[in-house]
Formats: C-alpha cells, sequence, structure tokens
C-alpha cells in the first residue's frame, strides 16, 4: 500500500530474497505419476523509503510480481508438450504518498512490468498417415523484448490505533501477451 511510506520518519533502504522450490507430482492418463522438481529459485527484491518535506513521502520498490518454474524430464509422458518452463517478470514501482491528518494517509504510483517467458520441449518425430509425410519438430516458444506493460495503483490508509490500522490498495490490470 503505497500510503504507508508516510509511517516512516527516516531513511530506510531495504533488500532481501524470497526463496521458491516449487513440486508437483501430476498423473496422466495411462495412469503413471510423474514428478517435477524445478530446483530451487531465488527472486531479489530492493525498497527504498525517503521521507520528504510537507508530510509527503518518496517510495521505490524493484521486485518481482510473477514468477514461476517447471522441470520435467524427456522421459515423462508429456514431453511431446514441455519439459521445462520458465516465468520471471521485474517490476519497477515509484509511489508517493501525503499524510492527510495524523492518522490518515494517501499515496499512489506507478508500477513498470517486464516479463519474460521460455518453454521447451523433447523432439519429436512423426508421421502423417494421410499424406505419408514425416515430420520432426521441438517446440520452443520464448517471448521476445515487447513483453512489457504499465500500471498504476493508488491507497488509502487510516490508524484505528497506535498499533492497528486498515487500508485499501487498487492496482490496474498489467498485461502482456506471449
Amino acid at each position: 500500500n503505497p500510503a504507508t511510506l508516510t509511517d516512516f520518519t527516516n531513511t530506510v533502504v531495504t533488500t532481501g530474497v524470497m526463496t521458491e522450490h516449487p513440486r508437483a507430482r501430476m498423473k496422466v492418463r495411462d495412469g503413471k505419476s510423474e514428478a517435477m522438481d524445478p530446483g530451487c529459485f531465488c527472486l531479489p527484491a530492493f525498497h527504498l523509503v525517503q521521507p520528504l518535506p510537507w508530510d509527503f513521502a518518496f517510495g521505490l520498490g524493484v521486485m518481482p510480481e510473477y514468477g514461476l518454474g517447471s522441470a520435467y524430464g524427456h522421459h515423462w509422458s508429456l514431453a511431446n508438450n514441455t519439459t521445462d518452463t520458465t516465468v520471471m517478470s521485474a517490476t519497477v514501482n515509484p509511489n508517493l504518498a501525503y499524510q492527510i491528518t495524523d492518522d490518515w494517509s494517501i499515496g499512489a504510483g506507478l508500477r513498470f512490468l517486464y516479463f519474460d517467458f521460455d518453454q521447451h520441449s523433447r523432439p519429436v518425430v512423426g508421421a502423417d498417415p494421410r499424406s505419408g509425410y514425416v515430420y520432426r519438430f521441438r517446440n520452443h516458444l520464448q517471448g521476445d523484448n515487447d513483453m512489457k506493460d504499465f500500471g498504476w495503483q493508488i491507497g488509502t490508509k487510516y490508524d484505528l490505533t497506535k498499533r492497528l490500522s486498515v487500508g485499501l490498495v487498487y492496482k490496474s490490470e498489467t498485461k502482456v501477451d506471449v
């Protein structure tokens, strides 16, 4: 919530890493069970808050909003469709907040989204029984440099007590087409 930036009285810089280790087991039509274990993903984040004069505050965040990875062996039942998929994103999020009263703040900001997608399958060889044509292909789907979008957000926060606040945030839609 960008309105919470007014809670800080000093410059604050934070960095961190969130780790994800997605795992899944899929049952396919033939009844076999296949395991997915793509490993561990490290998602870095950076945040800066700078109080400004006249009850304003500035904040900047650089962090992932979306991320996913899946990896299956080349011998699993659906390897013709995918053996591994990676979805990565990064958002740059500058915000400005204003403290209207001692208890009430508002804030707004922009969200610049960069998005990347990559997917592979194993090579496939087959034949069309009607034409007798023999084909060989391997899927490699990849995003391009146009996978960017921007949005905005607004928020408000009200302090009910010194230790309890309520707030609302609206984030506009961001959209990328793969």
